[in-house]
């Protein structure tokens, strides 16, 4: 799979049945492993020599590079392969190849390797949507690379895609770069601080859509990438509030965030740029956030109970109402009933909800625009006694509920 978006015209296919005799055929895999995060290489040469016998020499790498994704390792592979090969001590003399092949199972290496040469050097190292390309430094060594191969010794670097672990080079490959990913040495590609995510949900590119939203996220990873002090992060969206709750995705900024902590950011609303525009710390440690997630939640649940839908359940959601309570003055629910102030739930008709006498009038003043400031809901048994005790005319049957209610919950009590 294509992971950096600008794909040139696809290298070519071949199961390595044969191997090209006029070409230096170096066999290239990167391994990625989790728990902790680590990374192998593998490298094979194979060459024809003067007698037209097959030659191969396996390269060693007894070690891993921490924190590496797959992408890294399958451009580490080559770039090691090349700077080998045109060392020193290359395995043959490059005076005897017209060509240098490079056999990789990585679509992210084959198909971008024209767009590092030619294309994105004139993009000041930007993807044709806008967004930073990836990975950066290695692209720019494999650059140099191919270059020097050309300059000094009048050679292509040909990358070539191979279907993973088929025939016996591509195999080898393999398992020498998982191998080196389980090594106990380890070296580092690039500085980035990971984080354990919260969500339970994979990574995956694109699934939250920049619209211009303000929104809480927790920073997983920070890594810097491009030449203009660009940092890619993986973040997951914490509030429970938002439709992308819980959603991993990648994004760039040039704000400094610290894997681990929690912000208040606003994104801008290009689609294919995603990006973070203004960023504000908010307290990174998971149990305040939790606490404050839980009683946000446990307020919208009460809303639904008593049938409160549109506005104020919209407000609840983002944590504008900060408690759901019977406004009337004297509250004549008694705990025994739910607890004093408080809405039991909709199918207890004595203690369902209704708008108290001033709700009318203030939600006249504002227009008749429903707000969490004017909203005023009590208990319909508290309005109705209130109603009564106001206007000389009682409901028997709802005066009878309450002095029922207080006889259990005296009974209750002196049990």
């Amino acid at each position: 799979m294509v992971g950096n978006g600008d794909s040139h015209v696809q290298g070519p296919t071949v199961i390595p049945d044969f191997i090209d005799e006029t070409a230096l055929n170096i066999f290239v895999d990167g391994s990625s492993l989790p728990g902790p995060r680590r990374g192998g290489l593998g490298i094979r040469h194979v060459w024809v020599d003067a007698h037209g016998h097959e030659q191969s020499e396996t390269e060693p790498f007894p070690y891993s590079h921490e924190g590496a994704s797959n992408n890294q390792m399958e451009l580490e592979a080559p770039i090691q392969a090349l700077k080998t090969a045109l060392g020193r001590h290359p395995p043959i003399d490059l005076a005897d190849v017209t060509k240098i092949i490079i056999y990789s199972d990585s679509r992210y290496f084959v198909d971008n390797l024209y767009n590092a040469r030619k294309v994105w050097p004139n993009t000041k190292w930007h993807r044709s949507g806008g967004a930073p390309v990836d990975n950066v430094r290695q692209w720019m060594e494999l650059r140099r690379l191919c270059n020097r191969a050309n300059q000094r010794h009048r050679l292509r670097v040909v990358p070539t895609w191979i279907p993973g672990k088929k025939g016996e080079y591509a195999k080898s490959v393999d398992k020498a770069a998982k191998r080196a990913a389980k090594s106990i040495l380890k070296t580092k590609i690039d500085h980035q601080q990971v984080r354990r995510k919260w969500s339970p949900l994979e990574v995956t590119e694109g699934c939250i859509r920049p619209r211009g939203q303000t929104e809480f996220i927790r920073i997983v990873t920070d890594k810097q990438v491009g030449r203009n002090r660009v940092s890619k992060h993986i973040y997951e969206v914490v509030n429970e509030a938002s439709p992308d709750h819980q959603l991993v995705d990648y994004g760039y900024t040039g704000l400094v965030l610290k894997a681990g902590h929690v912000y208040k950011v606003l994104f801008n609303d290009e689609a294919t740029n995603a990006r973070i525009l203004e960023a504000e710390e908010w307290p990174k440690q998971r149990r305040f956030w939790d606490a404050t997630v839980a009683r946000r939640a446990a307020i919208v649940d009460a809303l639904r109970y008593v049938g409160v839908k549109g506005v104020l359940l919209k407000a609840a959601e983002q944590g504008r109402i900060k408690e759901v309570a019977c406004s009337m003055p004297t509250c004549l629910c008694p705990e025994g009933a739910g607890g004093r102030h408080y809405f039991e739930r909709k199918v207890h008709p004595p203690i369902d909800w209704m708008p108290t006498p001033d709700h009318y009038p203030v939600l006249k003043k504002d227009d008749g625009k429903l707000t969490v400031d004017n909203v005023r809901l009590a208990h319909r048994i508290c309005n109705r006694v209130d109603y009564a005790i106001q206007t000389g005319k009682p409901y028997q049957r709802d005066l009878d509920r309450v002095a029922e209610w207080e006889r259990r919950w005296h009974a209750v009590r002196e049990f």
